[in-house]
């Protein structure tokens, strides 16, 4: 061992001079001066401004010169703007589709995305090329009038949310995950300003089933002031459908605080007569809505207080809504709870009041004082059983809110610390997880994930006596279509059971395209695991070595992490050749030509250059 390391030291070394010498330097600055010839250079790790020259010669641009090219505001540079529009519009009409994809960038960056542009769009959001792959979901995710956009458009995007692959798109596997994932979130910036198109797509979707119109109808986070009359008038007229769709809008546009004053009452009004309809469905979104405002009025936490004596569903809604009320009406809501009959709906709203009391950090680095086993025992004190605990916390932590670290985190915790005190109630929480799995109910698997995940981080023991169990499970998690979350969070539950298996390869090399949640994770988790499943044998598998030089600098980044983690293992020393694989693949990868290149975590940032996680990863593996 001491002589392989030996000589990998001599072959490092001889690597090392060779890259820094003198020589090498100047062949690299001439390659790249013939490539560059009268481009001005970019600042480093930034990206540079179009300019008219780039303008004229923009059809023999490089991919890559094109991918760091800013357009420029219209107030900055008029003409300029306007000469880019016209680029991208004739480029539309080419037949290669990398400049067709490049010129729906430009047009959706300079605020004219349209339906016809869009299937070229659709892609970048999916693209192996970080920088393109950034750009193309900060332009999605714009905001923008319904009646600008078109009709068309809305139809377009509703249509992709739905899963829906654009024809003949050269995707990755998670490809028509991710364009579904924005281009959901690019209907919640729509300002919807035709009353008419709402009206319009309410008697579409109640003559016949359409997942698009229900997108449509059911993604509305904000409303022009002038459409309420028209959305108010709907959830009364509306068929099943629609109003189903409507309430779901709803609840955003009062968790986002988006009613107008003048309608607030009316709102309320029609809310609680939908509460009272025996049709069970429609009765919980009302209630559920009835619990998203944040200044009610006081007939609603008069009606709710008055449900709750016989309408379950009540309950949930007083506890969410309590904390935004009045000291008083805050006293009522808890002698509400405290004298509920004892039902699964009464412990779930509990632990929400009890989460909800603690007072969130004041600022950002301040650290969060809940303590998660003051809270179980004041649950106990309602509920013993720590099975009937541990469903009241995942019905707690079971909505479709934001993710947020002091609500749903803190339940996290909470079924952590009860994990703890109760190690029979791990089957049940798993059991639970496979079948929020199975019935595709990603609101529970998300707090359940949550709750395992954490768990991991503080028990890997007790964890990994159910490896055999997890792996499959997690992965199936990996692939989550309505969570991002949720993913992440199964990444990150996985690298706790810290082997490398050709399917936990793949997931971690896929995850780190996904949101920005996800990759974050994702490269976390990387440096977790510390030995490669013995199905793989002796060589590293291919896939992970082939990822160095990956079009994506962030994937070869997570592979030159996972290198590293596995290479500075105690594990690697009973692994034959191990280490000096590794250090022979990372030294290869540092003489790619794609090595120096920047790692692009964002449309605007880059963090450092590839060659620097290679070195690093290298002189750590081998020793230094």
């Amino acid at each position: 061992m001491l002589e392989a390391l030996d000589q990998a030291f001599a072959a490092l070394t001889a690597l090392r001079q060779m890259v820094e010498g003198p020589a090498w330097r100047a062949l690299i600055v001439a390659d790249e001066a013939l490539a560059l010839a009268e481009m001005p250079a970019p600042q480093p790790g930034q990206r540079m401004p179009w300019r008219r020259e780039d303008l004229r010669t923009a059809v023999d641009l490089p991919p890559e010169r094109l991918a760091h090219l800013q357009p420029p505001a219209r107030d900055d540079d008029p003409n300029l703007h306007d000469e880019l529009r016209n680029l991208a519009r004739n480029w539309l009409g080419t037949g290669d589709p990398l400049p067709r994809g490049y010129a729906a960038l430009l047009l959706a960056e300079l605020e004219e995305l349209t339906a016809a542009a869009l299937p070229d769009l659709l892609p970048l959001l999916a693209a192996t090329n970080d920088l393109l792959r950034h750009r193309a979901r900060v332009a999605l995710l714009q905001e923008r009038r319904a009646g600008a956009c078109g009709a068309d458009l809305l139809i377009a995007l509703a249509d992709a949310a739905n899963h829906a692959v654009p024809p003949a798109a050269d995707l990755p596997a998670d490809g028509p995950m991710l364009i579904a994932t924005y281009c959901g979130w690019a209907l919640n910036h729509v300002i919807h300003d035709r009353a008419d198109w709402l009206q319009e797509w309410a008697a579409q979707l109640d003559a016949a089933p359409s997942p698009p119109l229900w997108n449509l109808l059911g993604y509305i986070h904000r409303l022009d002031p002038a459409c309420w009359p028209t959305f108010l008038g709907l959830l009364t007229t509306a068929g099943p459908r629609s109003r189903a769709a409507l309430l779901k809008s709803l609840s955003w546009l009062l968790r986002k605080n988006q009613i107008p004053a003048e309608h607030s009452q009316d709102l309320a009004d029609v809310l609680l007569k939908l509460a009272r309809t025996p049709e069970t469905a429609t009765a919980q979104s009302a209630f559920f809505a009835l619990s998203c405002f944040r200044q009610p009025p006081p007939a609603v936490v008069d009606a709710l207080l008055a449900a709750a004596q016989d309408q379950p569903a009540a309950l949930p809604a007083l506890a969410r809504l309590a904390h935004h009320l009045a000291a008083g009406d805050q006293e009522r809501v808890d002698r509400s709870l405290a004298a509920a009959a004892a039902l699964p709906e009464a412990d779930a709203a509990l632990v929400r009041r009890l989460v909800n009391r603690q007072p969130k950090p004041s600022l950002y680095n301040e650290r969060d004082q809940f303590d998660p086993a003051a809270l179980l025992e004041a649950l106990a004190q309602r509920q013993l059983d720590p099975e009937r605990q541990l469903r009241a916390l995942l019905a707690a932590g079971t909505d479709d809110d934001v993710w947020d670290d002091f609500y749903h985190g803190r339940i996290a915790l909470a079924i952590r610390e009860l994990l703890a005190q109760h190690e029979e109630v791990w089957s049940l929480l798993l059991d639970d997880l496979r079948a929020a799995l199975d019935d595709g109910d990603w609101q529970r698997h998300r707090i359940a994930l949550a709750g395992l995940a954490c768990s991991a981080e503080a028990m890997p023991a007790r964890f990994n006596r159910s490896a055999a169990d997890l792996e499959p499970l997690l992965l199936r998690a990996t692939r989550n279509l309505d969570s991002f979350n949720a993913r992440r969070f199964a990444i990150t539950a996985l690298s706790y059971l810290r082997v490398i298996t050709p399917e936990v390869l793949a997931a971690l090399l896929r995850l780190v395209g996904d949101t920005q949640e996800v990759r974050d994770d994702a490269l976390a988790a990387v440096g977790r695991f510390n030995r490669l499943h013995p199905s793989l044998g002796q060589a590293l598998p291919q896939e992970l070595v082939a990822a160095l030089t990956d079009p994506s600098a962030l994937r070869a980044r997570a592979a030159v992490r996972l290198l590293e983690a596995l290479g500075t293992s105690p594990a690697a020393s009973s692994a034959p050749g191990l280490r000096r694989q590794i250090v022979a693949a990372l030294a290869a990868a540092l003489q790619a030509p794609n090595s120096r290149r920047y790692v692009w975590v964002s449309a605007e940032t880059s963090n450092g250059t590839l060659d620097q996680d290679l070195w690093q990863a290298l002189l750590r593996v081998a020793g230094f």
